[in-house]
């Protein structure tokens, strides 16, 4: 479910109403708001990852970032988070890792990104992983509904370990402020 979900949100406004079907019979509620956010440094695992794979990479890339920071002696600075974004193979191109104090070099599969700053429609899903796509729904409508447009590509903040009978992810959907004269995208 999650994979059709996602693939709903990421492939534009068009398709939202399919994720907006998922969200109703999951029967949840978010409170979703603005915020602006700085840039920041980070350091991830890149990969090319096909939807069943991809617990299994960010363990690997979650653990390979955080080995390479420590051996570099660059902090962690907040948990864990990951970048989705399909291909048209069915697969997902993902970065994932830490944000970091520091710069941290390349080492291996582990490279310094920057997550970027500007304003961001979040929200906190507190529940199964399988059930995200609602929360990407809920903030890319909030976004919608308030005058902005969709700006980069999204991402999740992992609060809590996958071993949490309730983990809690935060999602951040980038945005800018719709030119005057542009109506809202469709469903």
């Amino acid at each position: 479910m999650v994979a059709t979900i996602r693939r709903a949100y990421f492939s534009g406004p068009s398709t939202l109403a399919a994720a907006r079907a998922v969200a109703q019979d999951q029967e949840m509620t978010y409170s979703v708001s603005f915020a602006d956010l700085q840039e920041q440094d980070v350091a991830v695992e890149r990969g090319e990852v096909p939807t069943e794979g991809i617990a299994d990479f960010l363990s690997g890339a979650f653990g390979d970032v955080a080995a390479a920071a420590r051996d570099q002696g660059v902090p962690l600075s907040g948990p864990p988070f990951a970048r989705y974004v399909p291909d048209e193979s069915g697969t997902f191109r993902i970065s994932a890792g830490f944000p970091v104090r520091g710069g941290l070099s390349a080492t291996g599969r582990v490279h310094p990104e920057r997550l970027p700053g500007g304003r961001v429609a979040h929200t906190v899903h507190a529940g199964p992983y399988e059930a995200l796509g609602a929360a990407y729904e809920a903030a890319t409508s909030y976004a919608l509904d308030n005058g902005f447009e969709i700006d980069g590509d999204p991402w999740e903040v992992y609060l809590d370990g996958p071993g949490t009978p309730v983990p809690r992810t935060e999602v951040f959907v980038p945005c800018t402020r719709r030119a005057a004269g542009r109506g809202r995208p469709g469903p």
